[in-house]
């Protein structure tokens, strides 16, 4: 909040109020004019900035999915109660639905396909579950050798 204005030898000088501490300090204009708000330290700013800056008022808002994110092309939804949640809380959405269908929790070593390739559709008819990550390379590896024949008859 600016509190006084005033010229001196060296141009216009201004006293504001810090908008997170309330401490009163000067400074030239031309460092203040085009600032909504204003603080005394770059801590006072992250102070401010981590409160008033969150979600629908950052001004990088752009919709979100509130707790979902994506992460390495899934998308993760926050969940601090699941017992193998990432350190910032996040478990696959894919793994969450495989989980309510078979009614337990997977192992690490399970690994969820989706069948279609499409890893945003988490519909439960479109999900795999295999054992180790070796029964779902093997699976991968199977099924590429397998289509390159079938494409190539498809054309000839």
């Amino acid at each position: 909040m600016l509190i006084k204005k005033m010229k001196t030898g060296h141009g216009i000088a201004v006293i504001y109020k810090c908008d997170n501490c309330g401490k009163y300090k000067r400074t030239g204009w031309n460092s203040i004019k085009n600032n909504k708000h204003h603080f005394c330290s770059t801590s006072c700013t992250a102070e401010w900035q981590k409160i008033n800056l969150r979600g629908e008022n950052n001004p990088s808002w752009q919709g979100g999915l509130s707790n979902e994110i994506i992460v390495g092309g899934y998308i993760a939804v926050r969940n601090w109660e699941h017992p193998n949640h990432s350190i910032q809380g996040y478990v696959y959405k894919h793994r969450l639905v495989m989980e309510e269908a078979l009614d337990r929790y997977l192992e690490s070593s399970e690994v969820v396909h989706h069948r279609d390739g499409n890893p945003f559709n988490n519909e439960l008819e479109n999900l795999e579950l295999f054992k180790t990550r070796a029964d779902h390379t093997r699976y991968h590896h199977g099924r590429k050798k397998a289509e390159p024949k079938q494409l190539a008859y498809a054309y000839i």
